[in-house]
C-alpha cells in the first residue's frame, strides 16, 4: 500500500526562506527539470505548517511554484519586516519604548503579498482543485485555545471551508511582538452587516511552532489501518542558543529577555526539540506495537557558524539576511540530497520515492499591487 506521506514546516518568521531555499534545493535535485518548478505539494498527501511554515505550506499544497514562494519573502520580507529589533542594550531598549503601545509592523503588507501569491482561493476550492491535505495552526485569543485550519481531507471537518486561503495564512502568523494579531470574519456574512461576527487569532508557534505532534496526530486519523505513515518535518535554522547566567545573575528584567524577544525564542526552540522527541518516540513505538511502519524523519541543519547569528532572527530581512539563509538552506538542502541517494540512510530512502518524476509549475506572471487579486495562472 502506498504510505501516507506528510510534510511538516515550522516556524520562524524570515527563516521561512532558509526553508523554502532547502526544500527547492532538495526537490530540484531529485526532480529535475528544464523548465519551471517540481510541484512539491503534490508529493504529499498532507502539509501542516506554523507561522512561515504555514505560510510555506498554503504555497506548496496550493501549487504554487518553489521560486514564487521565494521571491515573496525577498521581495516582500523587508515590507514586511520594516522595523527589526536593532542589536545592542540601548537600541534595543529604544525599539522597545517607541513599538511599547503598537506592533513594529504592519499586517497590510504581509496580506498584500499573500494576495498576489496565493490568490482569493478558499479552503475548499483548493482542496477540491488540489487533493493536498492542509492544517495550519494558530491560538484563539477569545480563550487562548489552540486552534487548526484544515481543508476538508476529512469529510467531517468542513469548519473552515469558506474561508481564503489568504485569511488563515494570516491567522497562523500573527507573531506577537512582530506583527499585529488577525481578525477573521466568519465567512458567508453579509456585506454589509455591521455586527459581523469575527474571531482574533495569534500565531500558531505559541503552542506548535513545530507541528511534527499534529502532522503524526493527523496522518494517523487519516490513514488506512494499516497503511505506512511517513512524516518529514523540516525547521527553519534557529540561531545557536543557549546561556549560561551565574548563580548571582538570576534576577533577570525586562532587557534581560530582549524585551520579550529571547522568552519568545526559549518557548519556541524548546517546545521544537521536545516535539521532535516526542514525535520520535511516539512513531518508533507505534511501529512495535502496531502493524504499520510509522516513521518520523527531521532533517538535519547544519550549524550556523557564529557571525552569521545576528542574520538569524525573526525579523531581519535585509540582503544580507536573505543571502545567508539561501545560502544555508541550499546546503542543508545538498547535504539532504546526499543522504538520499547513500544506502546508507535507511531512513532517507522513501524521500526519493516521493519527490522523483514530479511535474512541473510554471512561474506566475508578474502582477501589480494595485491590481485585483485572483487566483494566478500558476493555479488555474
Amino acid at each position: 500500500m502506498k504510505p501516507y506521506r506528510v510534510l511538516s514546516l515550522d516556524g520562524g518568521g524570515m527563516r521561512g526562506l532558509y526553508t523554502a531555499t532547502l526544500v527547492k534545493t532538495l526537490a530540484t535535485r531529485l526532480s529535475p527539470g528544464d523548465d519551471g518548478d517540481p510541484d512539491i505539494g503534490s508529493a504529499f498527501n498532507l502539509i501542516v505548517g506554523t507561522s512561515t511554515g504555514g505560510i510555506l505550506a498554503c504555497g506548496l499544497a496550493a501549487g504554487v511554484a518553489i521560486s514564487d514562494i521565494i521571491s515573496l519573502y525577498k521581495d516582500s520580507g523587508p515590507k514586511i519586516f520594516p522595523n527589526p529589533m536593532p542589536e545592542g542594550k540601548w537600541g534595543k531598549r529604544r525599539w522597545a519604548f517607541k513599538f511599547k503601545g503598537k506592533s513594529p509592523n504592519s499586517a497590510k503588507e504581509l496580506k498584500s503579498a499573500l494576495e498576489i501569491c496565493l490568490g482569493s482561493e478558499t479552503v475548499e476550492d483548493m482542496y477540491v482543485r488540489r487533493k493536498v491535505g492542509l492544517c495550519l495552526t494558530s491560538v484563539k485569543m477569545a480563550t487562548f485555545k489552540p486552534r487548526v485550519f484544515k481543508t476538508p481531507h476529512n469529510k467531517l471537518k468542513t469548519l473552515d471551508n469558506k474561508y481564503k486561503i489568504v485569511d488563515i495564512c494570516m491567522a497562523t502568523s500573527a507573531a506577537p511582538l512582530y506583527l499585529p494579531l488577525s481578525y477573521l470574519e466568519a465567512p458567508g456574512q453579509n456585506e454589509s452587516d455591521i455586527n459581523k461576527d469575527f474571531d482574533v487569532y495569534v500565531d500558531g508557534g505559541l503552542w506548535a511552532n513545530n507541528p511534527v505532534l499534529v502532522a503524526l496526530t493527523e496522518a494517523l486519523s487519516m490513514a488506512e489501518d494499516d497503511q505506512p505513515i511517513e512524516i518529514l518535518s523540516i525547521g527553519t535554522c534557529p540561531p545557536p542558543s543557549g546561556e549560561s547566567p551565574s548563580k548571582d545573575n538570576l534576577d533577570w528584567g525586562g532587557s534581560d529577555w530582549d524585551f520579550g524577544r529571547k522568552a519568545l525564542s526559549v518557548s519556541m526552540d524548546s517546545q521544537s526539540e521536545g516535539c521532535d522527541f516526542m514525535a520520535k518516540i511516539l512513531s518508533e513505538q507505534l511501529s512495535m506495537r502496531t502493524n504499520r511502519k510509522v516513521s518520523v524523519l527531521r532533517l538535519d541543519q547544519g550549524p550556523a557558524p557564529a557571525d552569521h547569528t545576528k542574520y538569524l532572527v525573526l525579523d531581519r530581512a535585509d540582503l544580507d539576511a536573505q543571502r545567508v539563509l539561501s545560502q544555508m538552506g541550499a546546503e542543508d538542502g545538498l547535504t539532504a540530497h546526499s543522504k538520499v541517494l547513500s544506502a546508507k540512510e535507511d531512513s532517507f530512502n522513501w524521500i526519493q520515492d516521493a519527490l522523483s518524476d514530479l511535474t512541473f509549475l510554471q512561474r506566475r506572471p508578474t502582477v501589480s499591487n494595485s491590481e485585483e487579486p485572483t487566483t494566478p495562472d500558476s493555479l488555474s
